[in-house]
């Protein structure tokens, strides 16, 4: 084993309390380097135990699959696609190294980020109140329904689960263009995960989504994570721990869950990064939710346009190829997302599920957990 999991072991043996910076004089103080570091190692440890244990429960061939999505050749140092291969000693290091390169990054529950260094890499104003869809109305078009949570902020296909999910992770081809075009500079396209806390009783509870935004001028993708609030990116932009792009027209794995036995949201990307390297990125995130609130988590996939204040009109297009969407239930078990899974989640007339908008810019063909999604406002 290695010695950075040896070291990191004690935190595992005494438990580690949510991460909290504290008040000085009315201020946030960032935390020490080293409580950070004790958290970051053990988020480590924990996500190669998650890749172990997704193998556990593979069969031969879609364990090589799974090795292949991060790198990891079959037959390379011993490592084969038995029934046995998820305790491999091997195949733990390869994880281990995939997460020792990865670019770590954990936030306090005061907007502090840090990167694996223990260092503040950005701060993010938690507590900024989010616009709702009514504040707008006078601004929409006849192609923007109201009663659609969200149709101001753009065009998108939102497909939403019923409560009793926790996690959601999806598989698809980054689209490059022509395939995605918001010529339009404030036109940001998004492909996204979020994991939501909905019912009647929570309309405004806690949201987290995460997932890939588009550059119109660079052709590529760089990760972003939106929690409750804010609209600000946690991943740094400017320091000098800042990952590259994701590469357009390359393969990706993004998963968001909600891990209930430690109450911290997760957040993992792998691909390819702009110089043709493979890129793991985690980011973690303590939230801790009322057991009411755990029951009536929801999971989505998001394809969408964003551009504030939209009315209707041509944003661009997006077409996206989802080769696999498996969602996680409550209690830790999992199944490929499926048009019976879905929920519109209408509420006083207001739809927070499922839904497109406009709907004539929405086309979907194949299974739901391998469709192709275009969005498309051309013409509007």
């Amino acid at each position: 084993m290695k010695k950075h999991l040896a070291i990191a072991g004690l935190a595992l043996i005494i438990g580690m309390a949510p991460l909290t910076s504290v008040k000085a004089e009315g201020s946030a103080v960032p935390l020490d380097k080293d409580v950070v570091k004790q958290q970051i190692d053990k988020d480590r440890i924990d996500q190669v135990k998650f890749h172990l244990n997704e193998l556990a429960h593979l069969n031969k061939t879609d364990r090589s699959d799974y090795l292949s999505e991060f790198g990891i050749e079959v037959n390379k140092k011993s490592i084969s696609a038995s029934e046995s291969t998820y305790n491999n000693e091997s195949l733990k290091d390869e994880f281990e190294n995939i997460l020792d390169n990865a670019y770590i990054y954990t936030m306090d529950d005061n907007g502090f980020v840090y990167d694996k260094n223990g260092e503040v890499v950005n701060e993010i104003d938690l507590n900024k109140k989010e616009e709702g869809v009514e504040n707008n109305i006078a601004l929409q078009r006849a192609t923007i329904d109201p009663n659609i949570l969200g149709s101001n902020s753009g065009a998108f296909a939102r497909q939403v689960t019923a409560t009793g999910y926790k996690g959601i992770r999806t598989t698809f081809t980054l689209p490059s263009y022509p395939a995605i075009n918001a010529p339009n500079g404030s036109v940001a396209g998004y492909l996204y995960n979020g994991i939501d806390v909905l019912s009647s009783s929570y309309l405004s509870g806690f949201k987290l989504e995460a997932g890939l935004q588009y550059s119109q001028a660079q052709n590529s993708y760089t990760a972003v994570i939106h929690p409750q609030g804010t609209l600000q990116n946690p991943i740094p932009d400017g320091s000098t721990s800042v990952p590259p792009r994701y590469k357009a027209g390359t393969n990706v794995i993004s998963n968001v869950f909600y891990d209930t036995t430690t109450s911290r949201f997760k957040y993992f990307v792998n691909g390819t990064n702009v110089n043709g390297t493979n890129q793991y990125l985690l980011f973690t995130y303590s939230k801790p939710l009322s057991s009411s609130e755990v029951s009536n988590l929801v999971v989505k996939r998001v394809t969408a346009l964003a551009k504030e204040n939209y009315s209707g009109g041509d944003i661009g297009k997006v077409t996206v190829n989802y080769s696999g969407t498996e969602v996680t239930r409550i209690d830790g078990s999992t199944t490929d997302l499926t048009q019976g899974i879905l929920s519109s989640h209408t509420y006083n007339g207001k739809t927070f599920g499922t839904c497109d908008t406009p709907s004539g810019a929405i086309s979907k063909s194949g299974s739901v957990p391998y469709q192709t999604v275009t969005v498309n406002t051309v013409g509007f």
